[in-house]
């Protein structure tokens, strides 16, 4: 259906057809730009439309992030905004304020506990990406002291038979270079 006049010209009557054609093609399109719902191929170019780096997140942490971004932005200098930039890497981490911990006016950690799940990654750009996110919510007076890492509690029963030695060596070892610290806390509970 043209909405041209009826003494529009022959090249605009032409005009009209074509880009009616394209225009119906485009009412076929499914393009969601919902960054929970989309397609992954969208995501690298929402995130290029709201200005954010998404590199070495997962999809699930991507599409967080991306549906995050303007909030975060909004909150940008208030504990709400870093606590939610928090969450986009690491759901179980909490944050620490100064005064919780016997810090320097305005600093703040953030704690973590290291899940044993095997499906997580905690590897260094992770913790570079959250170093960065949480800078960038944080107002700037406040300064990040760094992550406080434990190791989830863990029980174990061993039954020997017979008797004999039992030598139990655990060795924990964490190395990130991530321009944020660490502070590693944790422990296994046997029972023999």
């Amino acid at each position: 259906m043209s909405l041209l006049p009826p003494n529009a010209t022959k090249e605009l009557r032409a005009t009209d057809t074509v880009l009616g054609a394209r225009i119906e093609a485009l009412k076929e399109l499914d393009l969601d730009l919902n960054p929970l719902t989309c397609k992954k191929e969208i995501l690298p170019h929402l995130a290029f439309i709201y200005s954010l780096d998404i590199s070495n997140l997962s999809v699930d942490e991507q599409r967080q992030y991306i549906h995050n971004a303007f909030e975060i932005r909004t909150h940008q200098g208030t504990l709400y905004s870093v606590k939610k930039a928090l969450k986009l890497i690491f759901n179980e981490a909490t944050i620490k304020e100064w005064f919780n911990y016997a810090g320097e006016p305005y600093h703040f950690k953030a704690d973590l506990i290291l899940s044993a799940d095997v499906s997580k990654i905690y590897d260094e750009a992770k913790f570079k990406k959250t170093n960065f996110l949480l800078n960038l919510a944080k107002n700037t007076r406040s300064v990040f002291d760094g992550f406080e890492l434990s190791l989830p509690n863990a029980k174990g029963n061993i039954n020997l038979m017979g008797g004999g030695v039992f030598d139990v060596h655990i060795q924990n070892e964490l190395d990130f270079n991530t321009g944020a610290n660490f502070k590693l806390y944790g422990g296994v509970v046997w029972t023999v």
